[in-house]
């Protein structure tokens, strides 16, 4: 049996049917179509995954090169912390957050801390890039 988790994600509207063809088409999905807020001119939708193994990554990955815009959050597994995720520029960008869903930084040293503060500035710069275009705005 494979590690499996729970893994929520956000999609254009226009691209839902082209990210579930790819992110496990044979899988139930739970999904609702998201009006727009105030100032905002499109509905995105958002799909929920009950058991996906390892997170779907993989899939992931494939959604990103294949040019479609989402952002989303996988729960920890057995062997994998949980973590946010989005797409921006073709490439699947995450980071590990913790049980409540925060972002994390963690560092051996100095040195690393550092890094891991560049990090985590970089991704929420890229991730909150994919929720504007996501959602429109």
């Amino acid at each position: 049996m494979s590690d499996c988790c729970f893994v929520r994600v956000c999609v254009r509207e226009k691209d839902a049917a082209k990210f579930q063809k790819i992110f496990w088409p044979d899988t139930p999905v739970n999904h609702d179509r998201v009006p727009p807020n105030d100032g905002e001119e499109k509905l995105f939708i958002e799909l929920e995954y009950e058991e996906v193994n390892y997170g779907g990554v993989n899939e992931l990955e494939e959604a990103a090169r294949a040019g479609l815009f989402f952002f989303g959050i996988h729960h920890r597994g057995d062997d994998y912390e949980g973590e946010k995720f989005c797409s921006w520029r073709c490439a699947l960008h995450m980071h590990t957050i913790d049980i409540d869903g925060v972002l994390t930084l963690a560092a051996d040293d100095e040195d690393d801390l550092r890094d891991s503060k560049r990090r985590w500035k970089r991704f929420l710069h890229v991730y909150e890039q994919a929720v504007r275009r996501v959602r429109g705005s």
